[in-house]
């Protein structure tokens, strides 16, 4: 049996953290050419942000990290651990140079679509519907 928490929820492993640390290093990976950093301190963070909204499904967090990404001004190669609490301020899309999901410039919906097809072209040749 599975300790509880204060709140009387049983404790245990969040089914949307692999998926979500997959896609977090997918795009990383692409959009740098390099290893994403991963570390038990990137597992805790993430962990802690999944909790924040536990009726987002994967594929809703999987938006917000193509959005991330496809937004104006951002440093793609910023560690992880910085960037993931952020992730739901990327809900409603890519966000502009002041932080706002308004005028947006057509570069970021763009390299939003790009980074769409991608994904959908990797996950129909590894036959894989996770997300």
């Amino acid at each position: 049996m599975k300790p509880e928490s204060r709140t009387g929820e049983s404790r245990g492993c969040d089914s949307r953290h692999f998926p979500v640390a997959q896609e977090i290093w997918r795009v990383y990976n692409e959009e740098n050419h390099l290893t994403c950093p991963w570390s038990g301190k990137h597992a805790k963070i993430l962990a802690r942000t999944l909790a924040t909204a536990r009726n987002w499904e994967a594929k809703r967090w999987h938006d917000a990290i193509l959005n991330r990404f496809a937004s104006e001004g951002v440093n793609a190669a910023e560690d992880p651990a910085v960037w993931i609490p952020y992730l739901i301020s990327y809900a409603r899309g890519p966000l502009n140079r002041f932080g706002k999901t308004d005028r947006v410039p057509a570069e970021c919906y763009a390299k939003l679509r790009a980074l769409s097809a991608r994904y959908a072209a990797a996950q129909h040749s590894s036959g894989s519907a996770e997300l």
